[in-house]
């Protein structure tokens, strides 16, 4: 049996179209068989030239130029039945979120009335972008793509893990290392880029704008240290509890308490990065089934981890906020009410789920 080559791919009878446009040309040429041959084997590399532009053209132009309203209404028609069917799931998922939103809101809106630090001014940023993560993972689960969502939990977590610490420790100092620490960022894109001109056609990026990175970059190692710009979360160096610890994190997963989540995380990097791992959920007698893979109808299951770990995780990142930036007398009925939606998700999965969990947890 042959190997893997199968031809049709997106041309049907791609043979019989070329032969059919020879004949064609042929009887437009009003020459001799003889002629007409002559002439063609002196001009094939222009004739098949010529085929293949106009079967490109053809194709790409009318008959796989999709019609998008269509496409669109089937988008809709899809998530329109996952809401449907997941409907209590989905409104206290979006119900927790919409409370975080409101006092986020109350927040910008009161910021200037009160004396703030480095640490507001980066927790209070980080808690928008989780709050925005939260809503694309709805939004990839509402339209079917719970591995998607994944990916996007993954990320959700580890900013999650810092806005939680940066929170608890309120510290001016550690605020301003994690703001300075861009510069590591800043450096390795701006290699790259320059590195890469040639391949990219590109233009490169001006000498002040680079020698005001390199500045910064040394700078900034001068003051902290070398491993201070080459560490992904070397900025935590110096945090009395993780003191002895490796700047990692898992090290601040560690001291935060969150390793219950480390199972899903390792979970979610199996969506994110390139392993086989991904295709055991669609995998049966030891055979692919590559239609499950563009299947987006999930089943129930499928939606209620992403969901529960998310708010789960956003429900311990307003323990951590909440003591920053609450009111002391309002701040435990702030976290009951948002317990309380949390639970109502939960409770959707399973009526009993989460009636023993005290608020906070």
């Amino acid at each position: 049996m042959a190997r893997l080559k199968i031809k049709g791919l997106l041309y049907d009878n791609l043979d019989e179209l070329y032969q059919n446009s020879i004949t064609a040309a042929f009887k437009s040429s009003k020459l001799s068989r003889e002629e007409f041959t002559k002439k063609y084997e002196e001009k094939l590399d222009e004739y098949s030239d010529a085929f293949e532009k106009s079967a490109i053209k053809t194709h790409a132009d009318i008959r796989y130029k999709i019609k998008f309203a269509t496409y669109h209404k089937s988008i809709i028609a899809t998530q329109k039945a996952i809401a449907q069917t997941y409907k209590d799931s989905f409104t206290y998922y979006f119900s927790y979120l919409s409370a975080c939103h409101v006092i986020l809101n109350k927040v910008l809106k009161q910021l200037d009335q009160f004396e703030t630090n480095q640490t507001d001014h980066v927790v209070i940023p980080l808690y928008a972008h989780l709050l925005r993560k939260v809503d694309q993972i709805g939004i990839m689960l509402l339209n079917g793509y719970d591995d998607a969502a994944l990916v996007l939990w993954r990320a959700f977590y580890e900013f999650s893990l810092v806005c939680m610490l940066i929170a608890e420790e309120d510290s001016e100092d550690l605020s301003k290392r994690f703001t300075e620490h861009t510069i590591r960022h800043s450096k390795r894109m701006m290699d790259s880029y320059q590195s890469r001109l040639s391949e990219t056609g590109f233009e490169a990026i001006s000498d002040d704008e680079q020698r005001n990175v390199n500045d910064s970059y040394q700078r900034l190692s001068d003051l902290y240290g070398k491993e201070f710009v080459e560490g992904d979360y070397s900025w935590i160096k110096g945090v009395q509890k993780l003191e002895g610890k490796k700047t990692t994190l898992r090290a601040i997963e560690d001291v935060l308490d969150m390793g219950k989540f480390r199972p899903f995380y390792i979970w979610a990097s199996s969506h994110t990065h390139a392993s086989f791992e991904v295709f055991k959920e669609v995998t049966f007698d030891n055979k692919i089934y590559a239609v499950d893979i563009t299947d987006s109808r999930p089943d129930f299951e499928d939606l209620i981890d992403p969901m529960q770990i998310t708010i789960n995780v956003l429900h311990e990142v307003n323990e951590s906020v909440l003591r920053l930036i609450s009111d002391e007398e309002e701040g435990y009925l702030n976290l009951e009410l948002l317990h309380r939606l949390y639970l109502k998700l939960l409770q959707t999965f399973d009526p009993e789920a989460g009636k023993d969990i005290p608020a906070g947890q």
